[in-house]
């Protein structure tokens, strides 16, 4: 579950999570997870550790600091994965903006026609 300081960020069907600790995570659609993480008291680069984790459990590490990454494995960044499936997607966004539904809902008429245009 997200706390209520991390940010996540859809972009292209991404998602992308970004934690008060300085983790980025960002979700592919097909399944690659893309990890950067900041190594506290290291001021020579603003990310230490990234690396790419693939559905078939390879890892390719593209930097990597002395205390490695606080995930190791790809299943332990798809638990944390805010989204599980494409219902739960909806539902969070129906829950957000159920306010503004509910308000278009009751309170507006919609129609369409081809000809009331012209």
């Amino acid at each position: 579950m997200l706390k209520e300081k991390e940010k996540t960020f859809l972009s292209y069907g991404d998602i992308v999570v970004q934690k008060t600790n300085g983790v980025v995570i960002n979700y592919e659609l097909g399944g690659i997870i893309h990890l950067y993480e900041l190594v506290l008291g290291n001021v020579s680069s603003d990310i230490d550790n990234e690396a790419t984790f693939y559905p078939n459990c390879t890892i390719n590490v593209v930097k990597l600091a002395p205390n490695g990454f606080s995930f190791k494995t790809y299943q332990e960044l798809m638990d944390v994965r805010p989204f599980k499936d494409i219902n739960d997607t909806a539902q969070r966004f129906i829950d957000r903006d159920k306010s503004n539904l509910d308000f278009l809902n009751n309170s507006t008429k919609v129609f369409t026609s081809d000809y009331g245009l012209y």
